[in-house]
C-alpha cells in the first residue's frame, strides 16, 4: 500500500486475525454488540482494539495510521526510561515492529495493558457531588507534575481522553512523550488543541511542554470541587471547561470571566488569563502556580475539609460504567467505583458541617468557664446565716477596787465611849464644846440654842442645815453613817485605803442620833 491503512482496514485485519508478531498469539478480539467487528477506539493517527488473552485479561492493541520514521527509536527510549523510573501512572507496553499484515505489508503496533477506568471528563461529571474523589485526582495530578519536573520528562499530550481514573490516575498514549534520551529531536505530535498554549511552537519539544496543559486541567478540577454548579453548566464538547478560543482571547472568554467572579477562584483565573497572553517559555510549574494563586490542595488545612473526610465513609457507593471513546460503543471491560449521594444528603451533611464549625470554632470561649452545678431536687433548704465575727474587746485599765470584806469604820466621835479613840482626828476647842458646835457643821440653830454668830449649829436641835463645803479636787468623799467628815481628816482614809472618788452624800440624808452637848 502506498499509504498507511485506515481504521477500517485495521478492523478487518484484526477480525481475521492477521497477526504477525508472536506476542499476539492466543489473543482474541472483543466484538461489539450486534456487530461482528472488534471493539475500536480511534485517536490521533491511530486505532486501538480491545483484545483478551486466554485467561480473560484485557489487552489493548494500538495500530498507527501515519508514518513516523523514528517511531521505533522513540518507543525504545521511552520504554527504557519508564522501566528505570517505574511510575505507577503509566501502563506496561511493548512496541512491535511487525504487528499485523495487510495486503502483504507488515505494519508496526503497540501492545499495552488495558487501562481500567473512566476518562477524566466522564469521571468529573459523575463525581460532582463527591468533592473528595475529585480532590484525590487533583492531588495525583500534582504529584505527577512534580515527578515530571524532578526527572525531566513530559507526557506530551495531557488531555481528558488520555487520563483514566480507577483506583488511581493512569496515563495512556505515549506517542508524543519526551524523555531525556530524545533531547534535540522534534516533537512527534503537538497535543490536543483544547489543552495547549496558543504560543506553543511546532518544534517545541522538551520537559516543560506539560506545564500549561497540567495547569488548565488542574484549574478545571479545582473548579469542579469548589463550584460544581459552574462546572456543570460550562462543560465544552471534546474537553473540560476550556477551548482553544478561550486561550487565544482570555479577556472575552465567558468561562474565564465567570471564574474571575467566583469566590476562591479570582486569583487563579486572573493568573491563568495572564499565562494565556504571556510567553510559553516563561510558563511556571503546576506546583508554583497553585501555591501562588492559593489553590494548592496540599496546603489547605480546612476544618470543614477534615470533617468532610471523616464523613466520607458514610457515603453510598454505586458502580458506574466507564465512558468510552466513541458514541454508541460498548462500555469498558471494568466499571469504575464512583461515589454518589442521594439528592438530600448533600444538604444534610452541609448543615451538620456548618453547625459543628460554628459551635466548635466561633462559639468556643478563650478560657474555660466554671459551670454552676444543677440544683438537686428535695426539700427547700433554709439558708443558715453566716456568723459575723465579733472583734475582741480592747483591754482597759480598771479602776482600783475597794478590798472585799467588811470595811473598818471609825468610831463615832460623838459617842461618849469613843472620845479617846477619836481624839487624834476630832480635836474640839473648848469654845466649840461650850457652844455645842460639831466639827464640819455650820449654821445657827435657834431652836437648839446655838449662837448665831459662832457659825455652829447645836447638834441637839431637832433640825439643822448642813453647811455646804467645796471638797478638795482629790479629797475623799464623806463617810457613811456614823462617821464625821472633819476638815482636818478629809485628805486621808483612816483605814489606809486609797482616797475615794464617789460624790459627796448630803448629811441630811444620813440618820444621825441626837446628842447632847458635852459639858
Amino acid at each position: 500500500m502506498s499509504t498507511w491503512p485506515t481504521a477500517n482496514d485495521y478492523s478487518l485485519a484484526v477480525a481475521r486475525r492477521a497477526f504477525v508478531d508472536r506476542h499476539l498469539d492466543g489473543l482474541n478480539y472483543r466484538r461489539m454488540k450486534r456487530v461482528a467487528r472488534p471493539v475500536l477506539f480511534t485517536g490521533n493517527f491511530s486505532a486501538t482494539f480491545a483484545l483478551e488473552d486466554q485467561h480473560g485479561e484485557p489487552k489493548a492493541l494500538k495500530l498507527f495510521t501515519r508514518h513516523i520514521a523514528d517511531r521505533g527509536l522513540r518507543y525504545g527510549a521511552i520504554a527504557e526510561f519508564l522501566g528505570r523510573l517505574g511510575p505507577r501512572s503509566f501502563v506496561g507496553f511493548a512496541y512491535l515492529e511487525t504487528a499485523v499484515e495487510i495486503e502483504h505489508v507488515r505494519y508496526p503496533g503497540l501492545l499495552m495493558d488495558w487501562a481500567h477506568g473512566a476518562t477524566l471528563d466522564a469521571f468529573i461529571v459523575h463525581n460532582l457531588e463527591t468533592p473528595e474523589a475529585l480532590r484525590k485526582v487533583a492531588l495525583e495530578l500534582l504529584a505527577f507534575a512534580d515527578l515530571t519536573e524532578q526527572h525531566g520528562f513530559a507526557h506530551g499530550d495531557l488531555q481528558h481522553e488520555n487520563i483514566r481514573i480507577s483506583d488511581r490516575l493512569r496515563l495512556i498514549d505515549y506517542d508524543g512523550m519526551y524523555v531525556p534520551a530524545l533531547a534535540g529531536r522534534p516533537a512527534a505530535e503537538h497535543g490536543h488543541l483544547n489543552y495547549q498554549h496558543p504560543g506553543r511552537r511546532q518544534q517545541a519539544f522538551g520537559p516543560t511542554i506539560d506545564r500549561f496543559p497540567a495547569i488548565a486541567i488542574y484549574l478545571c478540577l479545582y473548579t469542579a470541587i469548589v463550584a460544581p454548579h459552574l462546572y456543570r453548566s460550562n462543560v465544552v464538547e471534546n474537553g473540560l471547561l476550556f477551548s482553544k478560543a478561550d486561550f487565544e482571547n482570555p479577556t472575552r472568554s465567558a468561562i474565564l470571566s465567570a471564574l474571575r467572579r467566583t469566590r476562591g477562584l479570582e486569583r487563579a483565573a486572573r493568573a491563568f488569563s495572564a499565562l494565556c497572553q504571556g510567553s510559553v517559555d516563561a510558563m511556571p510549574s503546576l506546583s508554583d502556580f497553585a501555591a501562588r494563586t492559593g489553590i494548592d490542595l496540599r496546603r489547605r488545612t480546612s476544618r470543614i475539609g477534615d470533617l468532610a473526610r471523616a464523613l466520607s465513609g458514610l457515603f453510598r457507593s454505586t458502580a458506574s460504567p466507564a465512558r468510552t471513546g466513541l458514541a454508541g460503543e460498548a462500555a469498558a471491560p471494568q466499571g469504575i467505583r464512583v461515589r454518589r449521594l442521594d439528592p438530600w444528603r448533600p444538604l444534610v451533611w452541609a448543615a451538620v458541617v456548618v453547625a459543628l464549625y460554628a459551635g466548635v470554632v466561633h462559639l468556643r470561649p478563650d478560657e474555660p468557664v466554671a459551670r454552676t452545678p444543677a440544683p438537686v431536687p428535695g426539700p427547700i433548704a433554709i439558708p443558715v446565716p453566716v456568723p459575723v465575727p465579733v472583734p475582741e474587746p480592747v483591754p482597759t485599765v480598771a479602776a482600783p477596787r475597794a478590798p472585799e470584806g467588811p470595811v473598818a469604820t471609825d468610831p463615832d466621835p460623838m459617842h461618849a465611849g469613843s472620845a479617846d479613840r477619836a481624839e487624834p482626828a476630832l480635836r474640839m476647842s473648848e469654845h466649840e464644846a461650850a457652844c455645842g458646835r460639831s466639827p464640819g457643821l455650820s449654821g445657827p440653830d435657834p431652836e437648839g440654842g446655838g449662837d448665831p454668830g459662832c457659825g455652829c449649829a447645836d447638834i441637839v436641835a431637832p433640825s439643822w442645815t448642813p453647811q455646804s463645803r467645796q471638797p478638795a479636787e482629790e479629797g475623799p468623799a464623806p463617810r457613811a453613817a456614823g462617821r464625821c467628815a472633819a476638815p482636818e481628816t478629809r485628805g486621808a482614809d483612816r483605814s489606809g485605803t486609797a482616797p475615794r472618788t464617789e460624790p459627796a452624800v448630803p448629811l441630811s440624808n444620813v440618820p444621825m442620833p441626837r446628842r447632847r452637848p458635852l459639858p
